[in-house]
Parts: structure tokens; C-alpha cells; sequence
């Protein structure tokens, strides 16, 4: 990890292994989130031929939780052909699960269609337009970001 990245083993109910920035590795997360902006603005998104990895879409999201979202856990799934991810996030911290857990949200759709929702490039109606369905607590996604959905968040009263 060259002094950037610690492991830690996360205590139940999480149990699994976290990784998290060093002091060296706090130094870079300004250039890797501006990095991060620059591939969200002119990047290609992933299509559903490309194989779903499990830091695609998380990290696009996380780029959505600079100013936190509260301290209680919300747990989002994303779901697209052939690929599942769990997310639990409290505050600015975000932790992909292999946990079975029940989602307080669930975003399915192909991979670029949430990945264009998730970064801010559509709107929730634009992606639901797409095909994109969500499910759940949707107010889990409207205290994102505001930025989330290109500033129209998702509108709790819509959904199930």
C-alpha cells in the first residue's frame, strides 16, 4: 500500500475488511477527487458489456458525499445486469457490503444509465425515463447531494 492505504477489519454487523486513507494517503484525496470531477465531466461511462466493478459506481457516488449525508446508516443497493452492490453510508464515510443486509434504497438500471443519474448528468424523470427504477425510502437519495440528479433531487413522495 506504500504508506497511502491502512486495512482494518470492520466488527460485526459489517464484518469485513476497510480500507481507508493514511495521513499520506489524506494528501492526495484532493488531487484523486479532482481527478475523479475531470472523468465524471468528459470520461465514457461503463456500458453493460463491460464487465461491473465494484468501485465504478461507488466511487461515483462518493464523490456525491462531500459535505455528508447526517450520521444515521443508510444502506443503497445498486443493481444492473449481472452485477449487485451494497452500500452502507454514515456521514462521509462509505463502506461496500457482501452482506445480504436489506437496502433502505434500490437503484436498478443498466450501468451507464445509473452512472449518468448518479453523477448529476440526468435527472431522476430522465432516468426513470431509461428504465431506471428505484425503490424504497427514496429521501435516502434526496440527502445525498443537491447536486444529485442535476440538482432535482429524488422526490420521496413518488415512490413506494
Amino acid at each position: 500500500t506504500g504508506g497511502v492505504i491502512a486495512q482494518h477489519l470492520a466488527p460485526p454487523p459489517i464484518a469485513t475488511t476497510l480500507y481507508e486513507l493514511t495521513a499520506a494517503g489524506r494528501e492526495l484525496e484532493e488531487v484523486v477527487v479532482s481527478l475523479g470531477q475531470w472523468g465524471l465531466k468528459y470520461g465514457e461511462p461503463p456500458n453493460d458489456h463491460d464487465q461491473g466493478r465494484p468501485h465504478w459506481l461507488p466511487f461515483v457516488l462518493s464523490l456525491k458525499l462531500r459535505d455528508g449525508v447526517g450520521e444515521n446508516p443508510a444502506i443503497i443497493c445498486l443493481e444492473s445486469p449481472g452485477d449487485r452492490f451494497l452500500l452502507q453510508i454514515a456521514g462521509q464515510r462509505m463502506v461496500i457490503l457482501h452482506d445480504a443486509l436489506e437496502p433502505d434504497v434500490t437503484l436498478n438500471g443498466a450501468k451507464d444509465l445509473l452512472y449518468n443519474f448518479l453523477s448529476g448528468q440526468i435527472t431522476e424523470d430522465q432516468a426513470a425515463a431509461g428504465g431506471m427504477t428505484i425503490q424504497g425510502d427514496a429521501s435516502v437519495l434526496a440527502s445525498l447531494d443537491s447536486s444529485l440528479a442535476g440538482g432535482t433531487p429524488a422526490d420521496p413522495r413518488r415512490h413506494e
